[in-house]
């Protein structure tokens, strides 16, 4: 008995966390992202290899907000989103957006070529860090969801009462085609929602854009200050 209150309790505690790191999470990176201006050294390969996984992230970010809308970009970690998303990226990872947004930072920060190579190595933990709770987090939401009813669309055995799937399978691996991995909002059908997409992104874009200008204003005033 003591053992499954100290397994409930734990359990409670991570949730919270990952309910607060949900709320703030787009506000964690900043100070990373002022580590690396500061710190920035960029190179013609860095510069070019870094934007090009950047450009997979944005990618990624488009394709998986197509499907599921802009309400992903909520803060609240209470109003829930209202149905289950199987298609698109989510029927082939659980969590395409904050696989992109890994993929996202790790292009900006290898761009930026700030503590290369000791940074960029030490990101992926910081990452697993930050969206490890946020994640289980969301896969409990999930559950409660289903069981109490709430969920719009039927729930698969593996996430209603058995937790053999999400037990089997990382939050950012592959998953089976077909199956319900996420609560997310309504997806719609193929294709409808790119517009919106688009326009949901506007501010992703506005900071990668101003990272990169920051960046690139840092190395050529570094650049001149050492010219006799």
């Amino acid at each position: 008995m003591r053992c499954r209150a100290r397994r409930a309790r734990c359990a409670r505690r991570a949730r919270s966390v990952g309910a607060l790191l949900f709320r703030w999470r787009s506000w964690t990176p900043v100070p990373l992202a002022l580590w690396a201006v500061a710190r920035a050294r960029p190179r013609r390969r860095l510069v070019a290899w870094g934007l090009l996984l950047a450009l997979v992230g944005l990618a990624g970010r488009l394709w998986a907000v197509a499907w599921i809308g802009p309400r992903s970009r909520t803060r609240r970690a209470t109003g829930g989103p209202d149905r289950l998303a199987s298609r698109g990226p989510y029927a082939f990872v659980r969590h395409p957006i904050y696989l992109s947004n890994g993929l996202l930072s790790e292009g900006l920060l290898i761009a930026s070529g700030a503590s290369w190579p000791w940074l960029q190595i030490l990101f992926p933990l910081l990452w697993l860090l930050q969206y490890g709770p946020i994640m289980r987090w969301e896969e409990a939401e999930l559950r409660r969801r289903s069981r109490g009813g709430q969920a719009r669309m039927p729930v698969p055995p593996a996430d209603h009462g058995n937790d053999t799937h999400s037990d089997s399978s990382h939050c950012t691996s592959p998953g089976r085609p077909g199956v319900p991995l996420r609560v997310a909002a309504p997806c719609g059908r193929p294709g409808a929602g790119w517009c919106a997409a688009w326009r949901s992104e506007r501010r992703t874009r506005q900071a990668v854009i101003l990272f990169l200008v920051v960046v690139a204003a840092r190395a050529l005033w570094r650049a001149r200050r050492r010219r006799p």
